[in-house]
């Protein structure tokens, strides 16, 4: 009966958090690079006419000149490319789900039996603490290059964290094994190398000969993974420059984002050292994970760029790491600190969550007005469209905060943005008029949680 309430509770907990994120996924619509990958690339300006991607071997054309010319992430953008091809509520579902599985993964990583009071602080720190979350978790290129590209590496730690041994097939897990570690090394700069460094350690020091089977050639493939991720990031990286060790940066991106929760890793490891309440295999786990957070941070400094969003798997890995000390208190004081922070979580949550949900609202309404009247042209048989530009943004939450969109003017050759959303709706030109009225929303997508 108690495992049946759990169940249930934590069902309610999913279908809560499920119904607040695709909210704001519906409240996000394209900007940046997305248009772009809605055709097979062939340079970061469009042609005279671009072509879309119609099948498998355009998307590989498209994906190899995107890897060779300007960006190694190639895991990334062939799904950001398959995703361009669909309409954006597709993506608004398969985000959804992506953001809740990552937490329930999270809760097998910790082992914590299915409590819900962990299920609910587990989403509340991602909702609170991932950086930069319009950008990489609601805009579907940035939330494919960082919530997406964690999902992956996320389930590829799980068999190296456990020691897991194969117990049917042991030769095909080991392939399996191999081709997701060529995946992980090739889902971000600073997240190959840490995990391909920690499943070294794992394989050293395991005396399981199964696990050390595919652990050993799993090494081989993120290094692969990363060395091709890594050495095909000239275009992006002539085209932002930049200096590495940036130290003063650094910092100040290091501790904004991941600060606090470093500090409380440090004040339970504190008190439960003063307690005697050690339990070293727990506290080796946390541990793991810390360090994978500090490595991953690290190697932002032979970065040229740091932006917050960099700094995504070190901040999941420092919450992992959190959680995970939680989940080693004592029992007697375990609970009462769990309720504490859930009803913290949730009323912090519901402040933060109602305060950008209009600003977020406010955002999506710009972009809907110029997205129904570039069709209502096209409709008309016009090939160019005079549409509102983005109002304020004011909120880290919001997609359209420091990214490309729209801007003002009428040489072409300034318009990037403009070129590539008219391209993508089939139109010549768009053009801001800021006088626009704007049109109502959808009542669908109207309703505030």
């Amino acid at each position: 009966m108690k495992q049946i309430i759990t169940y249930i509770i934590s069902g309610i907990i999913i279908i809560i958090t499920g119904g607040l994120f695709l909210h704001l996924n519906q409240m996000t619509g394209y900007t940046g690079d997305d248009f772009l990958y809605h055709f097979i690339y062939n340079g970061a300006w469009p042609t005279a006419h671009p072509e879309a991607i119609h099948n498998p071997f355009d998307l590989l054309t498209s994906i190899y000149h995107h890897t060779v010319e300007w960006n190694g992430r190639f895991v990334s953008h062939t799904i950001i490319m398959i995703m361009m091809q669909f309409p954006k509520t597709i993506f608004n579902i398969l985000n959804t789900i992506v953001f809740l599985a990552i937490g329930l993964i999270i809760q097998r990583h910790i082992q914590t039996k299915g409590n819900p009071l962990f299920l609910c602080i587990t989403y509340a720190l991602m909702f609170l603490c991932l950086p930069d979350f319009g950008r990489a978790v609601l805009w579907l290129s940035g939330s494919i290059n960082y919530l997406w590209m964690a999902f992956i590496y996320i389930c590829f730690l799980f068999p190296i964290m456990r020691e897991y041994e194969p117990t049917k097939h042991p030769v095909a897990f080991t392939f399996f094994m191999i081709l997701i570690g060529f995946f992980v090394g090739g889902t971000n700069e600073n997240i190959g190398i840490p995990i391909l460094c920690l499943t070294i350690y794992r394989y050293h020091y395991s005396k399981k000969p199964d696990f050390r089977l595919y652990s050993f050639w799993s090494c081989f493939s993120i290094a692969y993974g990363s060395f091709v991720l890594i050495t095909h990031n000239k275009g992006q990286a002539a085209s932002q420059g930049g200096d590495i060790f940036q130290w003063k940066t650094w910092f100040y991106r290091f501790f904004s984002t991941s600060g606090w929760i470093i500090l409380c890793i440090f004040i339970i490891l504190g008190l439960l050292w003063m307690t005697k309440a050690l339990n070293h295999k727990k506290i080796q786990q946390a541990l793991y994970w810390l360090s994978l957070a500090l490595m991953s941070a690290g190697m932002l400094l032979i970065s040229p760029q740091i932006p917050p969003r960099a700094f995504f798997g070190s901040v999941l890995f420092s919450i992992i790491a959190l959680l995970q000390l939680l989940h080693t208190l004592p029992n007697r004081s375990k609970w009462s600190t769990l309720i504490v922070l859930t009803l913290i979580s949730i009323f912090i949550v519901d402040h933060r969550y109602t305060r950008i949900e209009p600003l977020l609202k406010s955002n999506y309404q710009r972009f809907y007005t110029a997205e129904q009247i570039i069709k209502e042209a096209k409709k008309e048989g016009k090939t160019t469209a005079y549409v509102p530009g983005m109002n304020p943004v004011k909120t880290t939450y919001s997609a359209y905060y420091q990214t490309a969109y729209l801007v003002p003017g009428r040489k072409t050759t300034d318009l990037w943005e403009n070129e590539w959303m008219a391209r993508y709706y089939g139109i010549k030109h768009i053009y801001i008029d800021n006088q626009v009225p704007l049109k109502p929303l959808p009542k669908k997508q109207t309703t505030s949680y």
